[in-house]
């Protein structure tokens, strides 16, 4: 018997020694999962600082149209090949702060000279695509081509077009407008 209990007395000690041992390795595991977050975080930091997309791969080759260099009848192919590589690649651009990053790599001569004090003075546009590219168009793009295409489309009416066709086309039109969402939701609208 007290063989028996001697063995018993070991066996428990022995699990105890590896439950304590599991909890150490349990907050020691917790412990490397903190440090692993705060290394993550501090490299997203600095790829955010320094422009860097947050995926190993980038996606390769020029969009369809080339570089954009700030030629007005331009912006428009530039901004919808980089709508095409956004929606294809989205693997690729996690945040918006990638897929402007990665607009403006596509840039060259005065829409990358204008493109640059944005990214020297880390501008807040930068984390907004939307804004970003509201304010190409606003820098580059036909005022005159912006102005028909809103007057066009405060005059476009539903009529006797099919929801879808009349989605589509005030979709397409309210692409070449500087107008908020809520601006071309009520637009919308207003044409039912």
């Amino acid at each position: 018997m007290d063989s028996q209990q001697q063995q018993i007395q070991q066996l428990i000690a022995a699990v105890q020694s590896l439950t304590t041992e599991v909890q150490q390795l349990k907050q020691e595991n917790a412990s490397l999962r903190q440090q692993q977050q705060k290394a993550i975080q501090q490299i997203a930091q600095q790829a955010a600082v320094y422009h860097i997309p947050h995926c190993v791969e980038v996606p390769s080759g020029p969009l369809p149209g080339g570089q954009f260099d700030g030629n007005p009848p331009k912006v428009k192919e530039f901004l919808d090949a980089c709508a095409v590589k956004f929606t294809f690649k989205a693997n690729f651009f996690h945040t918006d702060r990638d897929r402007v990053g990665y607009m403006v790599s596509q840039m060259t001569g005065p829409a990358l000279a204008w493109a640059t004090p944005l990214i020297t003075n880390n501008n807040p546009i930068l984390d907004s695509h939307t804004a970003f590219c509201n304010s190409i168009c606003t820098m580059f793009g036909h005022q005159e081509m912006r102005v028909a295409s809103q007057e066009h489309l405060l005059d476009l009416k539903q009529g006797n077009l099919d929801i879808l066709a009349y989605i589509t086309k005030c979709k397409q039109m309210a692409s070449e407008t500087t107008w908020s969402d809520d601006g071309q939701v009520t637009i919308f609208r207003r044409g039912l």
